[in-house]
């Protein structure tokens, strides 16, 4: 089973610090055993386009929050921005609550935002059970599979071998998960 974790955050400072140099990326990181609060803010003023990705992960009886605002201010005509945030239950005792925001000060933007939360679909997992995978091994690559579309989507390559080895490492069967990368 999955060790008790609030969300599977990045504890590389190297990794972290090159994300945030990155100028349309933001990037929050927290971690604690009985919960977590994911704060953003984000603000545009130009027509950079924006994007805010996160993906939580709560077990056992840890709790998630995450709170993100984009701010379009004034006279940022044509600026761009999207917001995501999913979230991954991964016990009935689990908690994800999300709250994406806009406030947006000028017209002809284009903006969005959405979040989710759900559990593992049952399907999958009875699929790769009936491959023959055992439970740990197929719970934790769909995890994986859960956080894949964040870690390709990132520009930085050694960040994000970085945050990948250290997701890996929380999940079960981390050995068998490293001869998938």
């Amino acid at each position: 089973m999955m060790r008790s974790r609030a969300t599977l955050a990045m504890t590389e400072a190297a990794a972290i610090e090159k994300l945030r140099a990155s100028p349309s990326m933001t990037v929050c990181t927290s971690q604690s055993t009985g919960g977590a609060m994911l704060p953003s803010t984000s603000a545009i003023s130009g027509r950079t386009p924006r994007t805010a990705t996160a993906r939580a992960i709560a077990s056992d009886s840890s709790r998630v929050i995450f709170n993100s605002k984009v701010i379009v201010d004034a006279g940022a005509v044509r600026a761009e921005s999207k917001q995501s945030c999913r979230g991954l239950l991964l016990s009935p005792t689990a908690e994800i609550d999300t709250r994406p925001q806009l406030e947006i000060h000028a017209d002809e933007v284009k903006c969005a935002h959405g979040a989710t939360t759900g559990r593992l679909d049952p399907d999958m997992l009875f699929y790769m059970l009936s491959r023959g995978l055992d439970r740990d091994t197929a719970q934790s690559l769909l995890v994986y599979a859960f956080l894949a579309d964040v870690l390709t989507g990132m520009s930085v390559a050694s960040a994000r071998a970085a945050i990948e080895s250290a997701l890996i490492a929380q999940l079960p069967d981390s050995p068998t998960l490293r001869k998938f990368r």
